[in-house]
Parts: structure tokens; sequence; C-alpha cells
């Protein structure tokens, strides 16, 4: 007996041009080496909805249009959606999962059906009920899509593979059932039986259909397992090598597939599947530590935890150096961002948990309002293997980390069982889905194509309800901004958990301490009248967003911003006026005017040629000069020069550097100190970060050029996420070493994909921040950039109050009082002790200089 579909030749798809046709979509059509080799899972969904397209509304029609070229544009709409992970489409539950929720995105009213087949024999469905299945849905004149995780002793199969099944046979016996299917625009033969019968891996079917019974799944116990066997996969991959199949697609997929684990549709919001026993020991400490805090029987314990710690909090972690329910505390002073963390534990399952900070309420009722407070998740997801400590690629290795902070956590989604990450996009009409954002070189092919759309990518403006699970912590971020008017003295409220519309969870006391000053502007370790400055490579900007989060970081000096263009003088005047408004200095200016990368080798200065390239660059460097004077009102203006050059390098560049000077401009560049080479130089950035060997070298070519500045980048580069590293590296150990500029490369470029980084395939993601619709993702790394700068700032207020008592105008109390202050300044070992304890110092003494000189605190 044979069912088949009535229309066969509705699959029928022509090219117009060569007058060559086939039966159904192909795979091999896609423009990517890597949608050809995992694009048959949306390849056979493209064949379905062709067929469908009759009984669906009007619009459908498109996706069975004849000509090859709109057949292709329809298979790529349906990439978008049916979009295969690291190991493809590799379940039912994905195809059904991803096929339906793009029907549902274009309104068309589909139901579907799953029969699974698992690996183990005794616990697959009857053959009965599997011939019952397909001939059932043949019947309704509905196409099968069929996945083969293994041939079994079935010769015409690709491994790992979709196929769509358009006709059954069956012979008298029962015992022979034959497929016709469509693969690769061809119709093929298979023996569903024979496949049924020795298959080592499974795999199913799928129908989608506007009258059939979307509840209706056939699926057994032990489906999930399907992908923790490799010993199989290994034994299927071999088998069906020796049969000779296609070696090429069947090598890249047994190499994904051994890589990962299953994967059952998108991973659910905020959960990552800890250890059970790990899970059970973090609820039964959180419950003790409850008990000690006299909160017995607490739905969820908070623990306040160090905010800029060097520990890596993941989610199987317990706060050790936690303190259950708190109080949260900051320490700052007026117009100071300070952050303060909380770590959650829970034995419920809490999948909506709602956090809401009250007013601050301080001295004679002063109140801090709650807006002040920003209040974020710390993300945990997926980045290479030498994360948190490193910044060169790891190609074998995936790691979990603790990196963004966002309003929204469901913006990024972890599969710990193929260790992937998926960040959600955002059309404008409001349609959403799930991006790949961990795909390895083998998908992007050493292109940005696995990189993030940021335009797609938008965070919520504020805190939104996120997941707790029984025994895995969740760390929150709650940034403080003190108003710049705030009363000095002590500022107390609540932070309340609670379930989404529900009940309480949990209240956490909160305090800060407004202190009674201002922070200066950062100064350097050698002079108390020089700017210490964090001017960082990728910053610059010209949207306001990214600019106020700039200034907000202490960072007020972009890279090649504001831009001094003489033949666009109303650009200028356009991005003063924007860096007033967004908080940036327009003084210095690093790298914004044109560049001054020429060079002459040998004699060619003295050439007609070489003296025009002298003459151009000196009288555009004028102009720049002109034009800076009448917007600005200053020309301290650094134009950038050759990157990295070396010795020869340098010598070539000698005559244009005159020529800037002549013309009255400023130089800057990228060199290792390459020692008298290095004279009549505006500002040096050293690679290498600052180092004690290093600050020698730094000193040396501040006295061979006492005027210029200094500055540091690379080893490391951005992408350790660790925010101790960061805060140390670009605040104390820059100032102590003698820098005037911590000048990283760098803070932003599009690096979603942290697994496959096009521009320098040897190194991770080397950014700070993460790019989006409306402006940037911060990071814990980027915090602690901001704490840096804010180290050096409180060090600066407190060398200046120190120094100013030294020539004993105050009395010698005041002045040994002041030497101490220096003697901790000048000793205090900036890489290794404890930097929440040196800033908590400098607060005490600086508070006590200004009690002992008839201040108050």
């Amino acid at each position: 007996m044979t069912r088949r579909l009535s229309d066969i030749e509705r699959f029928r798809i022509r090219d117009t041009r060569t007058g060559e046709s086939w039966l159904g979509h192909n795979q091999e059509w896609y423009r990517t080496p890597w949608q050809r080799l995992s694009g048959c899972g949306p390849t056979t969904a493209s064949n379905i909805f062709r067929y469908l397209a009759p009984a669906l509304p009007p619009d459908a029609a498109r996706a069975a249009r004849p000509g090859r070229t709109d057949a292709l544009a329809f298979m790529e709409d349906v990439w978008e959606t049916v979009t295969p992970t690291r190991c493809g489409i590799d379940t039912t539950q994905r195809f059904h999962t991803t096929a339906m929720a793009y029907a549902a995105a274009q309104g068309w009213p589909l139901d579907s059906r799953v029969c699974d087949i698992p690996p183990e024999q005794q616990q697959r469905p009857p053959r009965s009920t599997v011939y019952a299945f397909l001939d059932g849905a043949l019947a309704q004149d509905l196409p099968v899509a069929f996945l083969n995780l293994c041939n079994g002793d079935e010769a015409n199969l690709d491994e790992w593979h979709w196929v769509t099944i358009i006709t059954l046979t069956r012979d008298d016996s029962g015992q022979t059932l034959l497929a016709d299917v469509l693969d690769g625009g061809t119709v093929k033969r298979i023996d569903i039986g024979k496949w049924y019968a020795t298959t080592t891996r499974g795999g199913g079917f799928v129908t989608l259909g506007t009258g059939t019974n979307h509840a209706d799944v056939i699926s057994f116990r032990g489906r999930c397992s399907r992908m923790q066997h490799p010993p199989a996969v290994k034994e299927c991959r071999e088998q069906s090598m020796r049969k000779g199949l296609r070696i090429r697609r069947l090598a890249v997929y047994g190499t994904l597939v051994a890589a990962c684990t299953a994967a059952w549709g998108l991973p659910l919001q905020g959960r990552y599947g800890i250890d059970a026993a790990v899970a059970r020991a973090n609820i039964a400490r959180a419950a003790a530590a409850a008990q000690a805090a006299g909160q017995p029987g607490a739905a969820v314990v908070p623990f306040v935890v160090p905010a800029m710690s060097g520990t890596k909090r993941l989610p199987d972690t317990f706060p050790a150096d936690g303190t259950a329910f708190g109080p949260l505390r900051w320490v700052a002073a007026r117009g100071e961002f300070e952050p303060a963390s909380v770590v959650l534990l829970t034995g419920r399952d809490l999948p909506a948990v709602e956090v809401r900070a009250g007013d601050l309420v301080g001295p004679g009722g002063a109140r801090i309002p709650a807006a002040a407070i920003d209040i974020k998740v710390v993300k945990v997801w997926y980045q290479g293997g030498s994360a948190w400590h490193g910044y060169f690629a790891d190609a074998l290795g995936r790691t979990l980390v603790p990196e963004l902070l966002l309003h929204d956590e469901d913006l990024v989604r972890v599969d710990t069982r193929t260790r992937d990450n998926y960040v959600r996009y955002e059309s404008d009409t409001g349609a959403r889905r799930f991006a790949w954002m961990s795909a390895p070189f083998e998908v992007s092919d050493y292109t940005f194509a696995n990189q993030g759309n940021q335009g797609l990518i938008a965070d919520a403006p504020t805190l939104q309800p996120f997941a707790l699970v029984p025994g895995e912590a969740k760390q929150l971020l709650a940034t403080l901004r003190v108003p710049r008017e705030a009363a000095p003295g002590l500022y107390e409220g609540t932070l309340e958990l609670r379930q989404a519309g529900g009940a309480a969870l949990a209240t956490l006391p909160m305090q800060l301490r407004v202190l009674p000053f201002e922070l200066p502007t950062p100064r350097t370790v050698r002079h108390l009248d020089r700017e210490f400055y964090l001017c960082l490579y990728g910053t610059a900007s010209r949207n306001p967003a990214i600019l106020r989060n700039l200034a907000d970081h202490n960072a007020r000096h972009p890279m090649g911003f504001p831009y001094v263009e003489p033949m666009n003088p109303a650009g200028l005047a356009a991005d003063v006026a924007l860096a007033k408004e967004t908080g940036i200095a327009t003084r210095p200016i690093f790298a914004g005017a044109q560049g001054v990368g020429v060079t002459l080798y040998g004699r060619e200065a003295e050439t007609p040629a070489g003296q025009r390239k002298i003459t151009a660059l000196r009288d555009a460097i004028a102009k720049t000069r002109e034009l800076a004077l009448k917007h600005l009102g200053h020309t301290d203006i650094y134009s950038y020069g050759v990157d990295e050059g070396g010795p020869d390098t340098i010598r070539a560049e000698r005559q244009a550097w005159h020529a800037v000077h002549e013309a009255g401009g400023k130089v800057m560049v990228t060199s290792f100190p390459h020692r008298q080479l290095l004279f009549d130089l505006d500002y040096l950035i050293i690679p290498g970060m600052p180092a004690p060997h290093r600050s020698g070298e730094v000193a040396r070519f501040k006295e061979a050029n006492p005027d210029a500045l200094t500055g540091w980048y690379a080893n490391p580069h951005s992408g350790p996420e660790n925010p101790d590293y960061f805060r140390r590296l670009h605040g104390m150990m820059a100032y102590k070493a003698g820098y005037d500029v911590s000048a990283n490369y760098c803070w932003w470029r599009n690096n979603w994909n942290d697994m496959a980084v096009p521009y320098e395939p040897n190194l991770r993601a080397i950014i700070m921040v993460y790019g989006a619709r409306d402006g940037v993702i911060d990071t814990l790394a980027w915090e602690g950039v901001r704490e840096g700068l804010d180290d050096v700032r409180y060090t600066t207020l407190l060398r200046q109050r120190a120094t100013a008592l030294l020539d004993n105008s105050r009395g010698a109390a005041a002045a040994s009082m002041a030497r101490r202050a220096l003697a901790f300044l000048a000793y205090w070992d900036e890489r290794r002790e404890d930097i929440n304890a040196y800033r908590a110092e400098c607060i005490r003494l600086i508070l006590d200089l200004e009690t002992t000189t008839g201040g108050t605190r």
C-alpha cells in the first residue's frame, strides 16, 4: 500500500535563466559555508511551508513562488527563526518550536505533531505507531519532516540530517516500510523500517498543518538523554564513513556533535542547571546564615558582597565573603558614582522576582530618591577559555564568567549543555528572536557574520523581574549616584525583594555615608597641576548616550572627539556643543585632528615630492590650529603619527614632527621607548601594562621631554572581566608608575561573539562594553575602571590637602600628619594590597587632615 501527497509538483522550483529544476529546496543554495553545512532544518521547514501555502493566508504565497531566486529568499527568511545552533537543528523539539514560531510571526494558523524515536530500542514506540503517524499525516496531505541522527543500516541517508517525506509504501506483511524523501532538490528512496530497527541515535518526525492537534505529541522516556552518549556518536560516525557517505558534512557535524550536549529549544531565562549536590549545599548554608542573622525561614537570603571583587561569582559559587541581610552600604563623595553588590540565594523556584529600592533619608529629613540607585543583574555567560584572566583566544575552551550588567536578564540566554550564548534581537515592530552569539570560526568563516546586529540589541531602561532558581546564586550590582547638592551625613533606606505582583520575599537595609567633599579631577603622581587622563581607543562617538556614559566613568577625553577639521567648521561647532551637553572635556583633544603619519626615508625629505608632503602637512596643521583657537580657545591638540613604529619609522617621521611643531601642533604616537630617538615628541603611548620595570622608562622619557605625556596600552588589552584587576591597572598602577594617561586598547568594537573575533583571531573580544541600539551595555570591568579613576581622585585630594600643610603654616602637628599621609601613599602596594582598605584609609586621612586644620567632618 502506498500513501503519497496529492500534488508533489507543488515542490517544483525552476531556474528561469538555466532552465534547471528541482523538487524541493536545496540547502546547497545558501550563501555561507555554515548555512550550507547546517541548513537542512530550515530547508526542510521551507519545503513544508511551501507545500502548505495554498491552505494558508494569501501572504503565504511567497513561500510557493516557482523561481529559485524567490525560493532562496524564502529560505533565508526561514533561517532567521529556524536557526541552527552549534549542533544544527538536532532535536524534533527545536524544529517544531522554531518552525511554529516562524509561522506565528507570519500569522499562519498552524499546529504541530511530533513522534520521537529515542536512541534506546526498548523506549521506542512500536513500529505500528510510527507507521500510523506517517500514514496519518500523508493521508491528511501533510509532508513530514524527518530527523535522522544516525543511519544505522540505511545507506541512502545523510547522518545528522533533516529530509522531507512525501510518500510511504508498506508491504502486506508490514515489515518493509519505504519512503520517498526530498533531499538536495531531488527525490530519494529510503527504508524507514530498516532505519528504525538499526539506528543507534534515533531521531524523529514532525508534521505541521492547519487541522492537526498541537498537543498530540508522541514522546517517550529517555528522550532527554539523547546527547549523552559520545561513544555511540563515534560508532555511528565510523559506521557511516565505512558506508562512504558524504564525508564533508559528516566530518563537520561529527566535530560539532562531539563538542556539545543536547539543546532542547532555547535555554530558559536565568537557569544554569548547577550540580544538584552543590545546589543543596548552597541552600543549607544560606538557611544557616539566615538563622544566624535572625531571619529563620527567609524565602530569599541576600548576601552583601564587595562590589569590585576579584572573586569570579558563578551560579554555583556560595558568597562566603558576604554578610547575610546586609546592610547594603555605600560611602561616597558628593557627585560620585559608587557601586554596591548583593548575591541572592533561595531554596524556592521563583520565576519572577522584583527589586524595589526606597528613598534614602538622611540628616534633617534630607532625601535621595530611589531613582538615584541603578540596579542591574550581573549576567553570567560563556566566554573564551582564558576569560577573567587573559585576552588571548582559547579555541578549545569555553568558560562561564560574570560580565554583563543588564536591566533585563533575558536579553542574553545561556545554554549550559552546549556552552552557547543567545542574544535577543528585537525589531522596530516588536518582533523578537534569539540569535546564536557564540558560533565558532567554522560557522562565521572568519567574517563578521556571527557578531552582533547592534541595531537589534536593546536592554530595558530599568530593572525587570528576574528568575531565582533553588541553590543558584545571582548577583546584583546597585550603583548609586550621589547628588552634588546632597548634605553630608548618614542616609538610610530599604531594598525590598518581592514576587512579581505578589508577596514580599526579603528586606535588605541600605546605608549611605555622604562625605563632606567633592572629588577633584585626577592629577598625576608627580605634578598636582597636571591632569591624569583616561583616554581609551574606541571611544570616539557622537551618540549622546555613549558620551554621557564615558563622562560618568571618568573618561572625559574620548580619543578622536571632538574632531577639528578645517574643511568642516560647522562640524566642530556641533561637536563642542555636544561635548558641553554630555560632560565631555574639550581640552586637550587626543587624535582629534588630521593624522601626521608622514614618513620620509633617506634623502626623500630633500626631494620636491618630499617637500610637498611636508608643506601640505604644515599648512593643514596651521589651519587646524586656527580653527581650534576660534571654537575651542586653545591649540592643545595631539595629532596621531605612525602607529607602533620602530626605530627606522621614527627616524622617517622626524621631518613631519618638526613641521607639526612649526605650525603650532603636537604629536602623539605609540612606540616602544627607543631612548634618544624619541626627543621632540609630545605624547608617547608605550606598549605594555604599568609595571615597575616600565616606570623607569617613563621617568627617563619625561626627563628628556619634560612637558610630554606618557600613556600605556596592551599586555593586557581589554578583555579580562575581573573588575578588581582593571580597577588597579587603569587607576593606581598607572598612576604610581608615573603615567599621565591610561590609553588602553580598546573600549568598544563589535565583539559580541567572543568565540570568533575576525579582527585578530588570536585574541578574544578586547572590549570593555558591548554595543547596543541606544548606547552600550556596561560590564563589571568597565565599572572597575571607573572605580580605578576614583581611587586616583581620592589620592589626588589627599595629596592636595597634605601638600598644603607641609610648610608648618597650620602647625607642626598638622605637618606631621601630612607627612604621614604622604608616606602612606608612597609605600602602599597598588598591586597586592586590599584596594578597598586603601580607599577607606584615604577617606580617613582626608577627614583627619580637615579636622586637624579646623574643618569639620
